[in-house]
C-alpha cells in the first residue's frame, strides 16, 4: 500500500512540485524583501505537506512513540465527536462564516435551489469540482480501505476498528455533505457575476469551502497544525478555530488596505458580527440547549 501511494504521488505531484519550485526561486528575493519569513516559514513547509501528502512530521527510528500518540489522538478525536449531536448541531454557523466571503441573498438562493432538489444539486457541485467531489464522496479513504482490504486481509475485529473510525464523525459528515454544496454554489455563482469563467469560478468555489468550512487535507492546513505526532496532541480539535482566526485577521487585513480604520468601519463591523459574534453566541445557545441550560448541573 505505501509503495503505491508512493508511485502515485510522484505521478502526479512530481511535476507540479517542481514547477511551484521554479516560481518560488524566481519571486524569492521579491518575497524576501516583503516578508522574509515567508518562503521558509511558509511556502515550503506547504509545499512539502502537499508534496508528500502527510500531516504529521515522520521521526525516524522513534520507537513506535509516533504511532502510538497517533492513534492515541485519533481515537480521543472519535471518542468525543461519535454520536456528538451539539456538535453537529453547532455547524450552522459556518453559514454565518460563509457570508463574510460570500453575498448572503446568494447563500440564500443556494440553499432553496438545494431544498427543491437536494440529490441533483449535490451531484452537479461534484460534477463541476474534483475538490467538492472528493470532499463529499470521501474516494480516495475508500480506495485506501480497498488497497489495504486486498493486501492485508485484515481480520474481523481490525475491519471493524477501521469501520468505526472511518464513520466516527458521519453526523459532522452528514451536516457538511449539505453545508458545503450550498456555500461553494453560493461562491461559484457570486465569481460568475463578476465576470469569471466556469474553471475560475469553481476554484473560487473550493476556496470558500476552504475557508470558511474548513479542511483536514495536508496541503489545507496551516502549518500550526502539522509537525510531529507529540506536538500534534496538543492541537486537536483546534483546526476549526485557527481557521476562523485566519478568515478573519485576512479580511480585517483587507479592509485596513482598501480603506482605511475609519472608512471601512462598517464592513469592518459586518465581518466581526458575521465571522466572530454570531458564531459564538449561536453555539454557545446551542451547547447550553443540548446541555439543559446553564442551571442544569
Amino acid at each position: 500500500a505505501q509503495h503505491i501511494d508512493k508511485v502515485l504521488l510522484f505521478s502526479h505531484m512530481e511535476m507540479p512540485v517542481r514547477d511551484v519550485q521554479r516560481v518560488l526561486k524566481q519571486v524569492g528575493g521579491t518575497l524576501d524583501r516583503i516578508d522574509p519569513a515567508a518562503l521558509g516559514g511558509l511556502l515550503s513547509p506547504w509545499l512539502n505537506r502537499s508534496a508528500r501528502q502527510q500531516v504529521v512530521t515522520p521521526i525516524s527510528a522513534d520507537g513506535g512513540i509516533s504511532r502510538f500518540l497517533s492513534t492515541m489522538r485519533s481515537r480521543a478525536g472519535a471518542a468525543a465527536m461519535f454520536g456528538n449531536l451539539a456538535n453537529a448541531a453547532q455547524q450552522i454557523t459556518g453559514f454565518s462564516l460563509a457570508a463574510v466571503k460570500v453575498k448572503p441573498r446568494l447563500l440564500l438562493s443556494a440553499m432553496t435551489d438545494y431544498i427543491a432538489h437536494p440529490k441533483t444539486f449535490a451531484e452537479a457541485v461534484a460534477e463541476a469540482s474534483p475538490y467538492m467531489r472528493e470532499r463529499l464522496q470521501s474516494e480516495v479513504a475508500a480506495m485506501s480501505d480497498d488497497i489495504n482490504a486486498i493486501l492485508l486481509n485484515p481480520s474481523l475485529i481490525e475491519k471493524g476498528q477501521a469501520w468505526t473510525m472511518r464513520h466516527a464523525y458521519f453526523l459532522q459528515t452528514a451536516v457538511d455533505s449539505v453545508m458545503s454544496p450550498i456555500v461553494w454554489t453560493a461562491a461559484y455563482n457570486q465569481a460568475l457575476e463578476q465576470g469569471l469563467d466556469h474553471k475560475d469560478a469553481a476554484r473560487l468555489g473550493d476556496s470558500a469551502v476552504r475557508e470558511t468550512q474548513g479542511s483536514t487535507l495536508p496541503e489545507d492546513i496551516s502549518r500550526v497544525e502539522s509537525g510531529n505526532a507529540f506536538v500534534r496532541i496538543f492541537t486537536q480539535f483546534a483546526g476549526y478555530f485557527n481557521m476562523q482566526a485566519n478568515l478573519l485577521g485576512t479580511e480585517f487585513a483587507k479592509v485596513a488596505q482598501a480603506y482605511g480604520l475609519r472608512k471601512g468601519a462598517g464592513r469592518g463591523l459586518y465581518v466581526f458580527v458575521l465571522g466572530f459574534l454570531a458564531p459564538a453566541v449561536v453555539g454557545e445557545l446551542i451547547i447550553q440547549a443540548f446541555r439543559g441550560g446553564p442551571d442544569d448541573e
